[in-house]
């Protein structure tokens, strides 16, 4: 072999040999973690003399990447292609002791030419890319040989919700990209975000993820583009870049903008001629092109460790698209790779740290909405809106945990967690760091509205606005109900709409109602208000030794903001009844 395994790679194939296997297994690993080298090995470990093995993949690049590799890894095994015009041998011992693979296109292999081979034609099949293979054609291929299946893929879900379970039996390994970065294989992933005014609120779903239509028309404008382009220019330092768009015509229109101003860019799509495409890709490879504009393409089978910024320029829904577009730039360079299989892992953090590659930038561009959105910091499992301004997201999730999980859905941004770190480590409480974390937004506000709801009840919000008060209550089925009430003596409620079928369309709704019938107060309720960081005034603290939310002067914290006094104030005054 000409390789050595990775440490984790070696695990990976002992559970994949060892006594725990399954006759369908799943091996999840993050993108640039060798995959391909891991089946190319399991291939070496499991074919005896004269047997073959079956590697599906769906894409023409993860067809000869797949070919090139396990070539690379295992010399001595026979490979075959069964794609397009190439046909493998069908007949089981052609090639007499000779071990072999045959690497075959899933659109190739259905109806008579997957009848024509036998069905113990295979020892094994391993499918690339698995989280495709609940997919009709896979399910076919996996249904009529006789094999043991083995998965690999750097994403184990899909976005139309089908579990992976119904084709693979147990998760042999799960080496995600924290874990990776973690043990010093692939680069850290910087962060920065980048807000913009663009509301998302009118743009519909299609299979779990925002409609490409229309999503396009609302993201391609002229403003959000040159906001794309300056983040690029202030933070990309030059880095070869790869932008994800929400369209071809958005990706062209990129490419022409950054073209003009001074970073040399190209747009390729799914559907461009393969030879265009290879060329403009060479382009980038060789640095004649600075970046790559793209949609519909270089989320699977694209490996270019000279990657050094991603712009997530396509809003998604989907932690999925998310994982494999930040993974395309997580792979070290090339001439590091020696020092990478240093056993420490301390020195192969260090050997990345002094590269020419010392992490990925991921220009994470930020929309108004109030879905839940997956964003880079999600990856980490931090907050969907932190931006790390630049740090290591998953340094910062380490962080993170380290302090009083009430905290961390109000900590938005690097700078406030270094300050909270620093107070958990002078020995203060929740409460006197910060109040409103102890009394904190139910995670249904902070996941869904961009106001400052209070929680009356369980599954219960309200809302004051001036005088009057918005609520939103749920009913036996679940489904929620808006009312509104003014504080007039003898006010009733109000119903504004019922029947709304869950608590994130009912937060859509009503966050519209208040924008468009209170825009003078849309600032007042606003959670991330720069308002909300002032000390409190003494109104408030006179208010809240009223409502005995503080017994006297001294329990104040000296850190309260006026924010969180006024957050304070509204929980005291719905959860007591007062309209």
């Amino acid at each position: 072999m000409g390789i050595s395994l990775r440490d984790y790679q070696t695990e990976t194939i002992a559970s994949l040999v060892g006594p725990e296997k399954t006759d369908a297994d799943l091996v999840v690993c993050a993108t640039g973690g060798g995959k391909t080298v891991i089946f190319a090995e399991l291939l070496n470990r499991v074919l005896g003399p004269g047997k073959r093995g079956l590697v599906l993949a769906h894409r023409d690049e993860l067809i000869d990447q797949a070919v090139d590799k396990i070539r690379w890894v295992v010399p001595d095994l026979a490979i075959e292609r069964e794609k397009a015009a190439h046909r493998a041998a069908r007949v089981p011992g052609l090639f007499g002791t000779q071990r072999g693979v045959v690497v075959a296109s899933v659109q190739t292999l259905r109806g008579r030419r997957l009848e024509e081979w036998p069905r113990d034609a295979f020892d094994i099949v391993i499918c690339d890319e698995a989280h495709h293979a609940t997919a009709a054609s896979y399910v076919a291929i996996f249904e009529h040989f006789q094999a043991r299946r083995v998965g690999v893929t750097a994403t184990p879900s899909r976005t139309d919700g089908k579990p992976l379970g119904d084709v693979f039996s147990r998760i042999a390994v799960d080496f995600g990209i924290r874990h990776l970065v973690q043990r010093g294989w692939l680069v850290p992933v910087a962060a920065r975000v980048v807000r913009t005014d663009t509301d998302l609120s009118d743009v519909k779903q299609s299979a779990g993820d925002y409609a490409i239509g229309e999503l396009q028309s609302a993201v391609n404008t002229d403003g959000r583009n040159h906001l794309i382009i300056g983040a690029v220019q202030r933070w990309g330092e030059g880095r070869q870049t790869i932008v994800y768009c929400a369209g071809v015509d958005h990706a062209r229109e990129l490419a022409a903008l950054m073209t003009v101003a001074g970073m040399p860019a190209e747009a390729i799509w799914g559907e461009m001629p393969m030879e265009d495409r290879k060329d403009a890709l060479n382009r980038f490879r060789r640095g004649e092109v600075r970046a790559l504009t793209n949609f519909g393409v270089l989320t699977e089978g694209f490996d270019e460790p000279k990657v050094g910024c991603i712009v997530l320029a396509r809003p998604t829904q989907s932690v999925l698209l998310i994982t494999q577009m930040v993974g395309r730039g997580t792979r070290p360079l090339e001439e590091i790779a020696g020092t990478l299989d240093a056993t420490d892992p301390l020195v192969r953090r260090d050997a990345i740290a002094g590269s020419a590659k010392p992490n990925v930038l991921v220009i994470d561009i930020q929309d108004v909405t109030h879905r839940m959105q997956a964003t880079a910091a999600t990856l980490a499992g931090l907050p969907g809106k932190f931006d790390a301004k630049g740090a290591d997201i998953f340094a910062a999730a380490d962080e993170m945990e380290k302090i009083d999980p009430r905290l961390a859905a109000r900590c938005l941004d690097a700078d406030k967690l270094r300050d909270l770190i620093a107070k958990v480590a002078a020995g203060l409480s929740v409460s006197e760091i910060d109040v409103l974390a102890a009394t904190n937004l139910d995670p249904a506000v902070s996941a869904y509205s961009r106001f400052v709801w209070a929680s009356t009840a369980p599954d219960t919000f309200a809302i004051r606005i001036g005088t009057d008060t918005l609520a939103l209550s749920p009913n036996t089925l679940g489904q929620y109900t808006l009312s509104r009430m003014g504080r007039a003596p003898g006010g009733t409620w109000a119903l504004l709409k019922d029947h709304i079928p869950d608590v994130r369309e009912a937060f859509v709704l009503a966050d519209a109602f208040i924008s468009t019938q209170y825009p003078e107060k849309v600032g007042l309720l606003d959670a991330e208000a720069k308002w909300r960081l002032d000390g409190p005034t003494d109104k408030q603290i006179e208010w809240l030794l009223k409502k005995r939310v503080f017994q006297n002067r001294a329990e104040v914290p000296a850190s309260l903001t006026k924010g969180q006094a006024s957050q304070l104030l509204d929980d005291a005054f719905a959860k007591r009844g007062r309209r």
